[in-house]
């Protein structure tokens, strides 16, 4: 009885140690932060068909606009594939990425920092691939914001 004991917790242990070893990291860098208030609202995507909707990312973190400012922003866990990140300021604090006429009011940006012209980029335009144990800098500049318009 004791060593088929031993022998579970053996392979618990094996098993937790490989999955593990194969889990990549993506560290997140936000520029142009123009307003120290609200949050910014991560979402990663793995498939190319949920992309960008809300209800339908692999993976949402929301940060404090003061924290984000100062450090980068780590996604842990990530196996080998494809991946693209999008992300908005929520200025306002509503948890709502606010448009006004179908424009949008608060500041948002796009993995690999596509083009943007009236639509959000395709998954194709904003994917990277994360190998087992990378460590990636995505760096993320936050675009357009209707308020510098009006």
């Amino acid at each position: 009885m004791c060593n088929i004991l031993w022998m579970f917790i053996f392979f618990i242990l094996f098993f937790l140690s490989f999955t593990n070893s194969f889990s990549s990291e993506i560290n997140l860098k936000v520029t142009n932060i123009t307003e120290a208030k609200g949050f910014i609202h991560v979402a990663v995507y793995d498939n190319p068909k949920s992309f960008p909707s809300n209800e339908k990312k692999y993976l949402g973190l929301k940060e404090k606009v003061e924290d984000v400012s100062e450090k980068i922003i780590s996604i842990t866990d990530l196996f080998s594939g494809e991946y693209a990140i999008a992300i908005y300021h929520d200025e306002n604090g509503n948890n709502s990425f606010d448009t006004f006429l179908g424009l949008p009011k608060e500041k948002y940006g796009f993995s690999n920092n596509p083009t943007i012209f009236l639509n959000a980029p395709s998954f194709e335009e904003s994917k990277f691939y994360v190998n087992n144990n990378d460590r990636k800098l995505i760096e993320i500049e936050l675009r357009w914001n209707i308020k510098e318009y009006l």
